[in-house]
């Protein structure tokens, strides 16, 4: 097409050259006019080559789209459904041509009451799928697709801020749009505006259209999240190295606002951190009260002004003084937000380690201590947090039933998403489903940070390129595993620098968020007198997960963003009308042995085997009687 551009432009120059004599007589100046109207044009064709974003589609939340992803049939314009206080995301694509394109950027209009935050996506690159922990590999459990460039990293984009945008690939721009407090419920409209050097020049509008219902989703969540920061002990390379050129040498005061940096990321997208605290010191208390989720020290989103319903001492693995115990759980009451106080006594013991994790528990009290492991009658600790791929049903009832707490930790296909970053994009998305579904109070993911991987012995992992961060001497290896927050800087490997003095969250905390906020709707329709149809959804979406599946089955739920997207418009229906049209049906699904072949297969073959042999006998029989 370019081509055909540039033939177009030289046939008018040399239609034009024969009447310049008419004009001018002299040779010369009609030689200068035809070099200058030639480079006019071609800069003209220039600025139409490097302006080709204009051909803008947007696509929802739960994909992951990539570079070279072609638009099929999706849309330009925007149409969200929400309520206050809730964040509600979509993607914008931008193509862009083979020249490039410089000084795109955009920016919002309208929409009174929404905070609109864009994010520039990064690719990283997955060179090998993960193996082990994840899924079984080779299994119907794991999913398709997913190598090579997969985007996750997403950097902050302040409005208006222009970019220079890669030849023949897509850029993919995430936007985040919170609801406040003071949104008037109704039809919220506006727009964002994309412009360019060339091919926006007057900005190509994306129409945006928010149904909003007059309900708030509460600060208070119900599906309730644990996980751990190992950057709270900013005292080494680890996480540290990314920000300061001698972490040693850095300002407590510096590392402390480093540290905040990431409680406020969490918190607004609903996750509860804990880092490695023996005491409740003055951060600590800032965190448990509230006043560091406060507009004065830069925070503004969900639970704005509340604190941390989560406290936990000796992370992975410890023990406090009888008499300090008394003291930090006398301390802890003050805090109204807290839900859960803990000692972290014991992690993944084995049989011989039970008089340890009994010991630790009773010095320890009477703060409460916790262990992931089964929950056993004969361990006298108080929370249980099983694997996902070990979550018993029966067992979790038990321990119910013996006053205990039973939860669950980290994603294991098929019983539950898996937050590998070579996963579909709603896996951490369906999690807070299954949490609903089978009353699990709490989901422990064992690490948002893990850029250095000290189990395989591997070091500083460069997370912005290398989606492989998580070895171990098991032959476990996981794209992304542990890491659902990425440096801003990083000092180690400086072409990965974001210059952001902060974390930046990935696609895959954007989903788990959206699965949290997503349970507050059923929470709301089952107070509302929906429980049958609640229940009928989440049977739906959810027939066989935790323990009523096969580590080598397929997953039983939807892996479409569209899928989730439209159960939660079901919702928002029946809260809004009282009833809805919408119609649900399991998905379809692949079951197979360890070895990847259909189990249907092996039947079929064990019938006609059996066929045989019965034929066979009676063959054998009929010939006897004929001998004798």
């Amino acid at each position: 097409m370019q081509g055909g551009n540039t033939a177009v432009r030289l046939l008018a120059v040399f239609q034009l050259s024969h009447w310049f004599p008419q004009l001018w007589p002299s040779k010369q100046l009609n030689a200068l006019l035809a070099l200058a109207l030639t480079l006019g044009l071609a800069c003209i064709g220039e600025r139409e080559a490097r302006g080709q974003v204009a051909d803008i589609w947007t696509v929802g939340d739960g994909e992951k789209i990539r570079a070279t992803e072609a638009s099929g049939a999706r849309s330009a314009s925007v149409a969200l459904f929400g309520m206050r206080n809730e964040t509600l995301s979509f993607q914008i694509v931008l193509p862009v041509g083979p020249n490039g394109a410089s000084g795109v950027s955009l920016q919002s209009e309208g929409m009174p009451g929404v905070s609109v935050a864009f994010f520039r996506e990064g690719f990283v690159e997955v060179s090998e799928r993960s193996h082990g922990l994840v899924w079984k590999p080779g299994s119907a459990a794991e999913p398709s697709g997913l190598l090579g460039d997969i985007p996750d990293r997403l950097l902050p984009l302040a409005s208006g801020e222009p970019m220079e945008l890669l030849a023949t690939r897509n850029q993919v721009i995430w936007v985040d749009l919170w609801i406040g407090p003071n949104a008037l419920a109704g039809t919220v409209t506006g727009r964002i505006v994309v412009k360019a050097e060339a091919g926006c020049e007057g900005g190509c509008e994306i129409p945006v259209e928010i149904e909003l219902l007059d309900r708030d989703m509460p600060d208070e969540i119900r599906a309730r999240s644990m996980v751990w920061f190992s950057g709270s002990d900013l005292g080494d390379e680890r996480v540290a190295g990314r920000y300061f050129s001698d972490p040693a040498t850095a300002s407590a005061e510096e590392k402390a606002q480093l540290r905040l940096r990431h409680y406020q990321l969490a918190k607004r997208h609903r996750i509860s951190f804990f880092g490695q605290h023996e005491d409740i010191d003055e951060e600590v208390d800032d965190l448990l009260s509230g006043r560091a989720f406060t507009r004065e020290r830069g925070y503004e989103g969900p639970g704005e002004g509340r604190g941390l319903d989560l406290l936990v001492f000796h992370a992975y693995g410890g023990e406090l003084e009888s008499a300090k115990a008394a003291e930090l759980l006398e301390e802890s009451r003050r805090y109204s937000e807290l839900r859960d106080v803990f000692v972290y006594v014991f992690d993944e013991p084995g049989a011989g380690d039970r008089g340890e994790i009994n010991r630790r528990a009773e010095v320890s009290n009477p703060v409460p201590s916790f262990v992931t492991t089964l929950y056993a009658f004969n361990l006298d600790t108080d929370i249980f947090a099983l694997p996902a791929g070990m979550y018993s049903r029966s067992n979790a009832a038990k321990g119910r039933a013996a006053g205990k707490k039973v939860w669950i930790y980290n994603g294991e296909r098929p019983y539950t998403g898996s937050y590998a970053i070579d996963d579909v994009a709603v896996a951490p998305r369906v999690n807070p489903w299954i949490q609903y579904k089978h009353d699990i109070p709490r989901w422990f993911y064992w690490e948002a940070t893990y850029y250095y991987d000290f189990q395989g012995k591997r070091g500083a992992i460069d997370v912005a390129n290398e989606a492989l961060n998580f070895t171990n001497r098991h032959g476990d290896r996981v794209n992304g595993d542990g890491l659902l927050m990425y440096p801003g800087r990083d000092l180690l490997f400086p072409e990965s620098d974001a210059g952001v003095q902060g974390p930046l969250p990935s696609i895959r905390l954007k989903n788990w968020r959206r699965g949290i906020e997503d349970v507050e709707y059923l929470v709301m329709a089952r107070e509302a007198g929906f429980s049958a149809e609640v229940d009928a959804l989440l049977e739906a979406l959810l027939p066989a997960v935790v323990d009523q599946v096969g580590s080598a089955e397929s997953v039983s739920f939807p892996e479409d963003g569209a899928s989730w997207q439209r159960a939660r418009r079901y919702l928002f229906e029946l809260l809004r009308d009282g009833h809805s049209d919408m119609r649900f049906e399991p998905v379809a699904r692949r079951v197979t042995d360890s070895a990847g072949r259909r189990p249907w297969a092996w039947a079929l073959a064990g019938f006609f085997l059996a066929l045989g042999a019965a034929m066979f006998v009676i063959w054998r029989r009929r010939r006897g009687s004929q001998v004798h």
